[in-house]
């Protein structure tokens, strides 16, 4: 929409006012002449989150008469944002504080992150961890079975897998592992 010099005060009277004197900025520069996006979102009195793109209309002799103002509403985006923010912490929390160990791994087998719980299983250091496929915690003459069954699991053939894992330091210890595609 077209904002005139006139429009401008009611544009930043709807504005909340910590966003007021940033969007005065914004006008101004455009008023001047420059066409640009607004690098900023502005929250508004109806909890509306907008971002601008603003370009000046140069009427008679290069001077600025009206300022198009291009909104775009991007106050669901910005819920979202927060909403996966909160969740994203919630399930680092459950992550790092799960009594199983929990191993992710991409559909090659190798460990792209570990809890705390599977470092103590494993008796192991997250580094340590951290970059190893599973086969090479795999004690010696299952590597073939856990190998079969692991693709099984990655074509959705199976969604469990029993089997053993070599613990540093120590004998192989049984596993029952549950596979979960979160694509």
């Amino acid at each position: 929409f077209p904002v005139t010099i006139r429009d401008r005060m009611v544009l930043l009277e709807n504005a909340l006012e910590e966003e007021r004197a940033l969007l005065e900025a914004y006008l101004k520069r455009a008023f001047d002449g420059e066409n640009f996006p607004a690098i900023e979102s502005f929250k508004f009195a109806n909890n509306a989150t907008l971002e601008f793109t603003f370009s000046p209309i140069q009427r008679q002799e290069g001077k600025v008469e009206e300022v198009v103002v291009v909104l775009k509403d991007i106050s669901h985006s910005k819920s979202l944002e927060k909403l996966m923010k909160y969740y994203e912490g919630n399930f680092k929390e459950v992550f790092n504080n799960s009594p199983d160990a929990i191993y992710v791994e991409d559909y090659q087998g190798n460990i792209l992150a570990v809890n705390p719980m599977a470092c103590k299983m494993q008796n192991m250091e997250m580094d340590e961890l951290l970059g190893k496929n599973i086969l090479q915690i795999t004690p010696k003459g299952f590597e073939n079975q856990v190998a079969e069954d692991f693709q099984k699991m990655v074509s959705g053939e199976i969604d469990t897998l029993e089997s053993y894992t070599w613990r540093k330091g120590s004998n192989p210890s049984y596993n029952f592992l549950k596979y979960r595609d979160w694509e």
